[in-house]
């Protein structure tokens, strides 16, 4: 059972700039609460300051993947890692959009995580690659 342990306000965000949301996640710098979206449709990544849930501002863009399917952040915050499904890469950006890393494989990559200093890829074909980060 799921007992409700209180109310909260809902608000919709929807950015006319990318559609087709999904890979979702959130985080908070300094107070203000940012959400990353990674676009099945439009194939970009997106991040949107949703400090204020009724005035998102979208912060910055990048275009050019081949399904943006999931989306990480560092444990620090400062860098994102996306999925580039069909190119069968993993870019890392730092948060002003700048990519600082790419690795590509043989497989789509379908999925990434980021725990502490490790990330880890999930591929198409079944493998699991995991990194140290320094």
């Amino acid at each position: 059972d799921i007992t409700a342990a209180g109310t909260i306000q809902e608000h919709v965000v929807t950015s006319p700039e990318l559609h087709g949301a999904h890979g979702v996640s959130t985080f908070t710098i300094d107070g203000s609460t940012y959400a990353i979206v990674a676009s099945h449709t439009d194939d970009g990544v997106q991040i949107i300051d949703i400090s204020d849930p009724a005035n998102p501002r979208e912060l910055w863009k990048v275009e050019g993947f081949d399904v943006a399917r999931n989306v990480a952040f560092s444990p620090d915050c400062r860098y994102i890692a996306v999925s580039d499904e069909y190119h069968c890469k993993l870019k890392i950006f730092d948060l002003k959009g700048n990519l600082v890393l790419e690795k590509e494989y043989e497989t789509e990559v379908r999925e990434v995580a980021w725990w502490r200093n490790r990330i880890a890829v999930g591929l198409e074909s079944g493998e699991v690659h995991v990194y140290a980060v320094k």
